[in-house]
């Protein structure tokens, strides 16, 4: 017997499993899981990192599923857990290895959560502080799949302006999915 809770989209999903069901939890750990560990394999170099860093992005899922609110898909909400996670593990191995951050270790980590103009458009909430050049930025580097040289390009700016104002961006980003949290 199917249970009723497979025929839910993620947000209602996501519902249930913060109301205590682990089967709600189970049914989007196998529908995302492999997107996630795809992710991770494209842009880190050992097998044991991207082991260690996908276990941690479900314990972050589960340890802040109370922090998700269903004015976010679940995947935008997925992608900033696993960009976070992400993010910390390159600057916990940059640092160990005492070197200064690099903004190309950074690079390669745009989340695929967003797909298209219309998915990007359920992005407001997170996009609504950004500059115009910022969203700008953000569109050509993850909807289009932009490389830095061609942003720059595009824009007639630097490739490390272009670097910049997308790191900006995600801070900003990050400030309101914080602020949200809170």
């Amino acid at each position: 017997m199917q249970s009723r809770l497979t025929q839910l989209p993620d947000e209602a999903l996501m519902k249930e499993y913060q109301l205590g069901s682990f089967e709600a939890f189970e049914i989007l750990y196998e529908r995302h899981s492999s997107k996630v560990f795809s992710y991770l394999r494209r842009r880190l170099t050992r097998s044991e990192i991207v082991d260690e860093v996908f276990q941690q992005i479900f314990s972050k899922i589960h340890s802040s599923r109370h922090t998700y609110h269903n004015k976010y898909t679940f995947l935008q909400w997925l992608f900033v857990v696993v960009k976070s996670t992400l993010i910390d593990e390159r600057r916990k191995s940059s640092s160990q290895k005492e070197t200064s951050a690099d903004p190309q270790l950074l690079e390669n980590i745009d989340a695929p959560c967003i797909s298209n103009e219309n998915d990007f458009s359920g992005a407001s909430t997170f996009l609504k502080d950004l500059s115009p050049v910022q969203k700008e930025v953000i569109s050509f580097k993850i909807i289009n799949d932009l490389s830095y040289e061609e942003i720059a390009k595009r824009l007639q700016i630097s490739q490390s302006n272009a670097r910049q104002i997308l790191s900006r961006a995600y801070k900003k980003m990050r400030t309101v999915l914080k602020r949200d949290e809170i």
